[in-house]
C-alpha cells in the first residue's frame, strides 16, 4: 500500500509544473521575469512565459478602466528572424487580491508576428528567450 501511495505522488507531482521565474531586467519602474521552466520549442518557434511587475498601479486602456500592477504574457519567438507574437495576456490588480482583471488569447497560429523593436522590454525578452535550451 505504501508503495502505491509513493507511485501516486510521484505521478501526480511529476504532472505539476512549478513556474521557475527568473529576473531579466529592473528599474525603478518595472521588474520583468521570465518563467525559465515554461521556454520550450514550438516548430520553429520558441515560447514562454513573462512576468512583468510596476511599481505604480495602471490602468486598462478599456471600459471598466480596472487597476492592475502585474501582466503575465505567453510569447512566441522566431529566434532566426527577431520576431515575436504575445498569444495571451492576462492582467493582475493589486495587492492583496491580485485578482484577474483581464485576459485575452489568441490561437498561435492566427498571431500577427512583429520585429522586435532594438532598446526595448520586447528585446530584452527576445534574447532571454533564444538564449536558454527549451524543452
Amino acid at each position: 500500500m505504501k508503495i502505491l501511495i509513493t507511485l501516486i505522488s510521484l505521478l501526480i507531482s511529476g504532472l505539476v509544473q512549478a513556474s521557475c521565474w527568473e529576473e531579466i531586467y529592473s528599474d525603478q519602474r518595472t521588474d520583468i521575469y521570465i518563467d525559465a521552466c515554461s521556454i520550450a520549442q514550438s516548430g520553429a518557434q520558441k515560447k514562454a512565459w513573462f512576468r512583468h511587475v510596476y511599481a505604480a498601479t495602471e490602468k486598462l486602456d478599456y471600459y471598466p478602466h480596472k487597476e492592475y500592477d502585474e501582466i503575465k504574457f505567453l510569447t512566441y519567438f522566431n529566434c532566426a528572424s527577431r520576431t515575436s507574437a504575445n498569444v495571451q495576456i492576462i492582467n493582475y490588480g493589486p495587492e492583496p487580491d491580485n485578482e484577474v482583471v483581464s485576459t485575452w488569447s489568441v490561437n498561435p497560429k492566427l498571431a500577427s508576428y512583429n520585429e522586435v523593436v532594438p532598446d526595448t522590454f520586447g528585446e530584452i525578452q527576445l534574447e532571454a528567450a533564444c538564449k536558454k535550451n527549451g524543452k
